[in-house]
């Protein structure tokens, strides 16, 4: 097997379109946590007890189609609701739209497609890119992607930069909504399943790091708002992996369990904190045994810069940056390849 990568650099939009008034969906959807025979998604409704259904099918029209369980949208999650199919089909392409009391939306905002990951030897394309924002003008970027049709569009931060840092959980659905009623951004993500873990700028805003008051709301709303893989570490940290044919993906959370960039250097200041970095360490070894040839590593943060230089980077924190190495080295791990933002 021979994965590429397409490289995509993401910049930014104008004013953000507001939901229609007829519409029942306040933004999104956008669809991620695809494996071989399963799918998730997430739209935004616009008010609270609303009986929405997630439809999934082969074909364009929606005929003969997979449903999701009835969800009720609620306000306790700010009337944002997930779906999940089990059941799916390998390396298919799939159609999906939404049912709200009953009634199939026909409007092209509701409507996206995904394509099921492959089982063993395949080939693919993904794309992955950073540093996003919805207020200037040129979107191009956006659109060069979708028309790629990349098998998953992989985040590595900064899908917006609103720099909110609140416990009000409105303000990160805010955030949320607008990137995806963003027309040009919008269409990637119905077109394309995305993986996405935050840095900076979409977490609590510049240079934030695990003391910022904002940390648990951030966590909370990403939670309900992103189609994301599993969340197994014990902290609360975001660290997600995934398996892509004979690929497997693994993403670290830079943010939420950092201490802060100008601490004191040592083996006590950590980018990942303790919880993930044992996660981390033990998905790295897993991989290996497991036979798989290459593993993608997405680092929100780049790696490479003289110890002590720099901001914002591995480089100042460059005790732990030696201990990854090390362990890479010392347990002859040699299948990674780190993708930053």
């Amino acid at each position: 097997m021979k994965p590429f990568l397409l490289v995509a650099l993401c910049v930014a939009a104008p004013s953000l379109l507001h939901a229609q008034a007829s519409s029942p969906f306040a933004s999104g959807p956008w669809s991620g946590n695809i494996t071989a025979t399963s799918a998730t998604a997430v739209i935004h409704g616009s008010a609270p007890a609303l009986s929405v259904r997630w439809v999934v099918s082969e074909r364009v029209d929606l005929s003969s189609p997979l449903y999701s369980p009835t969800v009720q949208t609620s306000a306790a999650t700010g009337n944002v609701t997930k779906f999940e199919i089990q059941g799916l089909r390998p390396a298919t392409d799939y159609y999906y739209g939404f049912e709200v009391n009953g009634t199939l939306r026909s409007e092209s905002t509701s409507r996206g497609r995904f394509r099921t990951f492959p089982l063993g030897a395949a080939s693919f394309k993904i794309a992955f890119a950073s540093c996003g924002d919805y207020r200037p003008a040129d979107q191009s970027a956006y659109a060069a992607i979708l028309a790629e049709q990349p098998l998953l569009f992989l985040n590595t931060g900064d899908l917006h930069y609103s720099d909110t840092n609140s416990t009000n959980p409105a303000d990160y659905r805010n955030n949320y909504d607008g990137v995806l009623t963003q027309p040009t951004q919008a269409a990637l993500y119905r077109g394309v399943p995305v993986a996405y873990m935050w840095d900076d700028h979409d977490y609590c805003g510049n240079d934030s790091d695990g003391a910022s008051s904002g940390r648990d709301t951030a966590r909370q709303v990403y939670g309900e708002f992103v189609p994301h893989y599993p969340l197994p570490v014990a902290d609360g940290s975001l660290g997600q992996a995934f398996t892509i044919g004979r690929v497997r993906v693994i993403l670290t959370d830079l943010r939420s369990a950092s201490s802060p960039l100008t601490s004191v250097d040592n083996a006590a200041k950590t980018h990942l904190g303790a919880a993930q970095k044992t996660w981390f360490k033990q998905e790295l070894i897993t991989a290996r045994d497991a036979g798989f040839p290459l593993s993608l590593w997405i680092s929100p943060t780049p790696w490479i810069g003289a110890a002590g230089t720099g901001v914002d980077a591995w480089s100042v924190y460059a005790t732990e940056r030696r201990e990854l190495a090390n362990f890479l080295k010392t347990n002859l791990i040699k299948n990674v390849v780190l993708l930053c933002g």
